[in-house]
């Protein structure tokens, strides 16, 4: 089956047409999220109404879980490496990480399992770039009350 609109190529119980996003089928309407037959929930954009698919391709999931992964583990290496070492080290993964969820396409369809995952992944690679600057923040300031106390007990 094609894409009346664009010409792509559809899976035949495709409801929407992933490249443009026009309907093609009429899709199930106020049905609940159920894991037991793969439904997904996508959102058009304006407007939050419920439409139902089940044609998302194992090897993109799989490549999809590949990617987060990843960015999960940039965003680990971020806070070790950017306490251990550097605060830019961690500043550099947590932005590499980030722009690897970045990259994530989703053909748009909400997984909410997905996107849940992704939240968390976005999150650890934010604490990977703002904790290791703030620790350093805070030790300069520090180091700098030291200073001040030994030039002032040493002058007194």
């Amino acid at each position: 089956m094609f894409c009346s609109k664009c010409g792509a190529l559809l899976d035949d119980k495709s409801y929407y047409c992933q490249a443009c996003g026009h309907e093609v089928n009429k899709p199930y309407t106020q049905q609940p999220f159920n894991m037991n037959n793969n439904t997904q929930q996508t959102y058009q954009s304006g407007y939050s109404q419920q439409q139902y698919t089940n044609n998302i391709n194992p090897a993109a999931m799989s490549s999809i879980q590949s990617k987060i992964e990843d960015a999960r583990t940039m965003g680990i290496l971020a806070i070790v490496l950017g306490l251990i070492c550097s605060a830019l080290v961690g500043i550099c993964l947590g932005i590499v990480g980030i722009s690897k969820l970045n990259s994530i396409q989703t053909f748009n369809t909400y997984i909410p399992e997905i996107e849940m995952q992704k939240e968390k992944t976005r999150k650890l690679n934010l604490i990977g770039i703002i904790l290791p600057t703030v620790l350093r923040i805070i030790l300069i300031i520090f180091y700098f009350i030291f200073v001040f106390a030994m030039v002032g007990a040493v002058a007194g």
